[in-house]
């Protein structure tokens, strides 16, 4: 098998680009080829998933997909053991990094870089340089990377956005007098001409989705145009050469047992569950990880859904779970899909069942959004939403980024909770924010409902690396006996439940106690 680490000195310099041209380059040419994305991030891994779209190749009867390798929110045998188990049976590994190859959680170590998990995997990277505004001087920023940390396999580089072949005579000059000759022997793979008709739009959130070019029918034209330049301008040969992969440690694969002997008994005993997921353009931000956790519960059976699309949910579910992604593009489609919308609140109210949302999904089911219309960002119009949350949001102009860990508070509000929560008080969890919107308090409230903050939160800010406290939502209805049961949990973060798998059995557990509950009492 073969593996290598796409990276960059910093962001906006090629990596996803490049990245998806040689993932549909090696596909064309036949091979299995796995991707994976270093960070917390959702949207290149559904581009990497549509540039191996051609491939004939499954895993356990489903396409592959790309898999987020994040050294902060999981741990090294964690991450190593998601890489091994997802990689089986490929030709070839490509993991795309993130920002640059040695930024991460902080200033001060490695922690969440692409170098740490280049160095935990221990495999080679390839630096991606954007070349517009420099000749010789690529010489110097390369041999710096090279030398940074001697125990990294920075072991070639491309130039990308070169002005042609003069451009890139100069550039191969630098390098290979004053880097290529050292002892790190780095190889130059070629120049990538700089084409704008083929980058990638953004918007707030990141690059535009695959959908989104599937709308205005030019499908993924933009990914063969990727593949041709590589193939043209890049030694792919070479590639394959130096991508040998040694793995660091030995590994039991295993399918990450979620949970104690005491739970897999409980599971395996327990009725069967029927999850609901959402999967459409307005919420696609999952890690692949968390629906794998809970298919791999006893008794679970995962059913997609669209809220944009669907004309009500699906039959017989008990509990649902909302990603995150862009309602606040979709408000419009959403607010008009009242039929959908009140077969939510129809499974809410037919009382023990269970939904858990993040982010995107915390905003479908507040009362409604305030977001901009027709590209207008000073006027915002407000639309409706499921509203089974007392609140309201809307959009900002303000970033809101950072890692998260939260642990579940045992006291919320005026109740205890005695196990009767989707996620059982004490867990902890790691994940991370990243939206352009607040939640809008809303006076309005039931009788019978309260309310309150579910999470003990604490972020690093992206920037500053200080630790700021956050709060969750839950959404709970007293009990006569002083308790209170939590059929909603709502939140910005988007959890990462690899970090800590009891997550995913605890949602099922409740899902489980519940329908027994409701069978017996009929």
């Amino acid at each position: 098998m073969k593996v290598f680490v796409v990276a960059a000195p910093c962001s906006n310099s090629g990596k996803t680009s490049i990245s998806l041209g040689l993932m549909r380059a090696f596909t064309n040419r036949g091979l299995k080829v796995q991707p994976f994305k270093v960070g917390p991030d959702f949207i290149d891994p559904l581009h990497h998933e549509s540039a191996i779209s051609l491939q004939n190749d499954t895993i356990n009867n489903t396409p592959r997909r790309s898999i987020n390798l994040d050294g902060w929110m999981l741990k090294r045998e964690e991450t190593i053991s998601t890489f091994w188990r997802n990689a089986k049976d490929a030709d070839i590994c490509i993991i795309e990094g993130v920002m640059g190859l040695f930024d991460g959680k902080d200033g001060k170590t490695e922690h969440g870089s692409t170098a740490e998990i280049a160095k935990w995997l221990n495999v080679p990277v390839i630096l991606v340089i954007d070349c517009w505004a420099m000749s010789r001087s690529v010489a110097a920023l390369l041999k710096g990377f090279v030398e940074f940390d001697k125990e990294l396999r920075v072991e070639a580089v491309i130039f990308n956005r070169v002005g042609g072949d003069v451009h890139t005579a100069w550039l191969r000059e630098a390098v290979e007098s004053s880097v290529v000759g050292s002892s790190s022997a780095v190889k130059i793979l070629g120049g990538i001409p700089k084409s704008d008709h083929v980058a990638v739009p953004e918007r707030h959130l990141g690059l535009l989705l695959p959908s989104d070019f599937a709308k205005d029918g030019s499908g993924d034209g933009y990914i063969s145009k990727l593949a041709e330049l590589v193939e043209k301008h890049l030694n792919l040969n070479t590639i394959l050469e130096l991508s040998t992969f040694d793995p660091p440690i030995e590994i039991e694969l295993q399918n990450n047992p979620a949970s104690s002997l005491q739970t897999q008994q409980f599971l395996n005993g327990g009725p069967k569950i029927r999850i609901g997921v959402a999967k459409d353009e307005a919420f696609c931000f999952y890690y692949r990880d968390n629906e794998r956790l809970l298919m791999s519960q006893p008794n679970v059976e995962i059913v997609h859904f669209s809220p944009l699309h669907d004309n009500s949910l699906p039959e017989d579910l008990d509990g649902l779970y909302f990603g995150g992604g862009y309602p606040e593009i979709y408000a419009r489609e959403l607010e008009a899909n009242t039929e959908f919308r009140d077969s939510v609140n129809r499974l809410l109210g037919d009382g023990g069942k269970g939904v858990y949302a993040e982010c995107g999904g915390l905003m479908y089911l507040s009362k409604g959004i305030f977001t901009q219309v027709d590209g207008d960002n000073d006027v915002q119009r407000y639309f409706e939403m499921v509203g089974i949350l007392s609140i309201k949001t809307r959009m900002v102009k303000r970033m809101k980024m950072g890692y998260v860990s939260v642990k579940v508070r045992e006291k919320q509000g005026n109740w205890e909770l005695r196990g009767d929560a989707l996620f059982e008080p004490g867990l902890e969890c790691r994940g991370h924010v990243f939206h352009f919107s607040e939640v809008v308090e809303s006076s309005e409230k039931t009788t019978d409902e309260e309310f309150v903050c579910a999470y003990e939160m604490t972020m690093t800010a992206a920037k500053s690396g200080q630790e700021t406290t956050l709060d969750g939502y839950h959404l709970l209805i007293p009990s006569r006996d002083g308790s209170a049961t939590s059929t909603v949990l709502a939140s910005y973060v988007h959890l990462h439940w690899g970090s800590n798998p009891e997550f995913a059995s605890s949602f099922v557990r409740f899902l489980q106690k519940n329908k027994r509950n409701k069978q017996q009492m009929n």
